[in-house]
């Protein structure tokens, strides 16, 4: 049985980047249940900075690293935008001197466990539905006949 879980732990390295977030859902599909991931918590192998909330890493956490684990483990399209995207790309000379929002714009809302994450930020979701309309995972609206 060691080995089956010695396996199960070096598939989720090679599976889970350092860093990076995973929920509960994504280690389920991956073949974790929650008595596993349990186990791994208690031997320091996974972190648990939120409920149902899991990674690899005893760094600090960022909202760059929970914006990178949405896109990438959780296959969410999300961009980010407004006010945080001018920051990340220096102008914030032009803005109050602390980021305390980060802008996420997607046709879908974030995981509620986004808020319970222990950052100094603030995540704003937008619906981007109503900016780009043909980006949105529905059919399109039909469009009236004249």
């Amino acid at each position: 049985m060691a080995t089956r879980s010695d396996n199960k732990l070096n598939r989720l390295q090679q599976e889970l980047p350092e860093g990076l977030l995973a929920d509960a859902g994504w280690l389920e599909a991956h073949g974790y249940s929650s008595a596993l991931r349990s186990q791994y918590v208690r031997a320091g192998w996974l972190d648990n900075p939120a409920r149902r909330v899991y990674r690899r890493s005893r760094t600090p956490l960022t909202w760059q690293q929970a914006v990178i684990s949405l896109q990438t483990l959780l296959n969410l399209p999300l961009a980010v935008g407004g006010r945080t995207a001018l920051e990340q790309l220096g102008y914030a000379h032009y803005l109050s001197a602390e980021l305390q929002e980060v802008h996420l714009y997607g046709p879908k809302r974030v995981p509620t466990w986004l808020v319970d994450l222990p950052l100094d930020v603030k995540f704003q979701w937008h619906n981007s539905i109503r900016l780009f309309p043909g980006d949105a995972d529905a059919p399109p609206e039909p469009v009236p006949s004249c």
